[in-house]
């Protein structure tokens, strides 16, 4: 029995340094009697030679009101960069209420496709969420300057996993159960070495505390003998420094009596000198005098001559006028007849555009014909298509998604949390909202991504994170390392469970599949093209410009092309100018700007609803596009 307690006081004091050295730096004081939770003093502890791994320290106040633990989350940011927060990744850490101070993980993955091998930072954020991780409780915001990875990085290729036989696995096993006993005795060894440790560094202590004792006696003795000679030779000084004061006194009073008659003296001087100035500023009054009325004649005289030019200038403006007039009238009646041409010009489009729908619709019925027969041959690639069809946007749910983005990855790049800003409308009438993720290349994947539906619909607009996280059953599927994936798509859920898509957004992720092998994913993310319109102002009436977020294949080049028209009359494409702007591979964000020049046969206001953003290759082929649909307003300038 005796050994049975000694075995498990070993195996509880193993589990507690194992503990240890797994959670991160906790310091937190006993008083937790506050208000208010918050984060404050971020600071970069250290960070590893390769500069891909950051240990971050923060301050924190948590009053408990959301449960007895919450979860700290950071997430990088850069004003000059945004949204690439997903690139780096990092593990949420508990903590409990109370005050304290807790480091955070952070690691750049600058062995991601599309991913730059240095990179610096502006910002960081740190986020305090509940323990579920889906309620935000507070977030700090801290400006830090951090230059993650080196330029001489290159992607990590891991190598492929090989299968391990029977032999392998018992030998693994007894390796195991070999360090655990190993394990055991040494924490035995170590409690009773700590013990006799303990007992010594009692009896020295004590010894030290005698000693310390006699020092302080004898210090204080001769410390009240020096008190007493300080005291005798203060009150010397005292009596040495009253003689010294009498003395300087009468020596003042000599002084000052001096200084009495020298000041009489100095009077009597200034007296003779303010009469002399006195007179000066006389002469110099009445020589001012004379030199104002001098001037103001002149004064008088020019604004004699500027009336008269100013009588000129006007009757000149009114000839002008005149002549504006008969102009404008001219231009009037030119308008007018362009109005006309371009009316022709537009019913002989909608003509040919009548003629085009016709020819279309019946290519596609031909289309739909061989869809068909092609359907009844190939069972397995109608279920495919079935499956991507699945992902439509509901056409009458009035909820609006304003902005959809990555805030955080894990260390395993298996999870990620999506944030989704919105505006809830209460007509839609469903108080749930989730998110789901796809891939063009990879039909199936959405089936192994799981991400649990929020609350919503509390407030006319809000902000929820949604943690999603890559099921191990992928490996079965995808015989590789990494997953790539190119939608984000958000849903809200209705009381029977059924989904309705608000919306989805185009981003470019690539996953780490537990147990997979291979690198063959990330090469084909690296290999597709794609644009996105991040945002679109105009500057005025007559110009604008769109910014473009894109992805090109690796080793190829590109131009982005900026098209403005509206939908019913695409003709009006030619209304207005744009160059073409020359792109690097990889990810990145460009301005692309428009106008509508002075030169553009255009009436003098009209209106225009498309904004398409194409990719050409070398040859001007078009290798991706996107349109966007929004109400402008554009003016030619004169």
């Amino acid at each position: 029995m005796n050994q049975l307690k000694r075995c498990s006081i070993g195996l509880l004091v193993l589990q507690l340094a194992l503990n240890l050295r797994a959670q991160p730096i906790l310091i937190q004081p006993q008083n937790q009697n506050f208000g208010g939770s918050s984060l404050s003093n971020l600071r970069v502890r250290n960070q590893s030679a390769d500069g891909a791994e950051a240990i971050l320290m923060v301050d924190f106040s948590y009053d408990g009101i959301n449960g007895p633990t919450a979860r700290l989350l950071p997430v990088i940011t850069s004003k000059k960069q945004p949204k690439i927060s997903g690139w780096f990744g990092a593990d949420p850490v508990t903590i409990s209420t109370g005050k304290g101070t807790i480091s955070l993980r952070v690691k750049f993955f600058n062995d991601d496709p599309g991913v730059p091998p240095e990179l610096t930072t502006d910002h960081v954020k740190v986020l305090m969420l509940s323990d579920a991780g889906n309620i935000m409780i507070s977030q700090g915001l801290f400006a830090r300057t951090i230059t993650w990875g080196n330029p001489n990085a290159k992607p990590a290729t891991p190598p492929p996993p090989q299968p391990l036989d029977q032999a392998q696995v018992q030998a693994a096993e007894k390796a195991t159960a070999d360090a655990v006993a190993k394990a055991h005795a040494e924490a035995l060894l170590k409690a009773g070495a700590a013990e006799k440790a303990r007992q010594e560094a009692d009896a020295k202590a004590k010894e030290e505390a005698q000693l310390k004792a006699e020092a302080q006696e004898k210090a204080r003795q001769e410390a009240e003998a020096q008190r007493l000679a300080d005291e005798k030779a203060k009150a010397e000084a005292d009596a040495k420094a009253r003689e010294e004061a009498r003395l300087k006194a009468q020596a003042e009073e000599r002084a000052r009596q001096e200084a009495e008659v020298q000041r009489l003296a100095d009077e009597k001087v200034k007296a003779i000198a303010e009469a002399q100035r006195l007179a000066e500023e006389k002469a110099k009054a009445d020589a001012a005098e004379k030199a104002r009325l001098e001037a103001e004649a002149q004064r008088q005289a020019q604004e004699r001559a500027k009336a008269e030019a100013e009588a000129k200038v006007r009757e000149e403006a009114r000839l002008k006028a005149e002549a504006d007039a008969k102009r404008l009238a001219e231009e009037k009646v030119r308008a007018e007849a362009e109005a006309r041409r371009v009316a022709d010009e537009k019913a002989k489009a909608e003509a040919e555009a009548k003629r085009l729908a016709e020819e279309k619709a019946s290519a596609e019925a031909e289309a739909k014909r061989l869809a068909e027969e092609k359907a009844k041959a190939a069972a397995p690639a109608t279920q495919a298509a079935s499956a991507r069809a699945a992902f439509a946007i509901a056409p009458n749910i009035k909820t609006k998604i304003s902005n959809v983005d990555v805030v955080n990855r894990n260390m395993d790049r298996t999870e990620m949390t999506i944030a989704v800003e919105y505006q809830y409308n209460k007509e839609d009438a469903m108080p749930k909202m989730g998110v789901d993720i796809s891939s063009a290349d990879e039909p199936g994947a959405s089936e192994f991504f799981s991400s649990p539906a929020m609350d919503i619909g509390r407030g006319s607009r809000s902000f929820a994170m949604f943690p999603v996280k890559l099921s191990a059953a992928a490996a079965q599927s995808f015989k590789r390392a990494t997953l790539p994936t190119d939608k984000v798509w958000i849903y809200l859920v209705n009381a029977s469970g059924a989904k309705s898509y608000v919306a989805q957004s185009t981003m470019i992720l690539v996953w780490h599949i537990p147990g997979g092998g291979g690198p063959a994913a990330a090469e084909v993310a690296a290999r597709r093209n794609t644009v996105e319109i991040e945002s679109f102002k105009q500057n005025d009436l007559f110009s604008g410009y769109v910014s473009v977020r894109y992805n090109l294949a690796s080793g190829s080049s590109a131009q982005l092309r900026l098209k403005v028209y509206d939908s019913a009359n695409p003709a009006t494409v030619g209304w207005f100018a744009s160059d073409d702007i020359a792109i690097k591979s990889g990810l990145g964000v460009q301005l692309v700007k428009t106008a509508v020049p002075k030169e553009a046969r255009s009436p003098d206001v009209f209106k225009a609803d498309t904004i398409e953003v194409q990719m050409l290759d070398e040859k001007g082929a078009v290798t991706a596009s996107v349109q966007k649909q929004t109400t402008m307003t554009w003016a030619k300038p004169k």
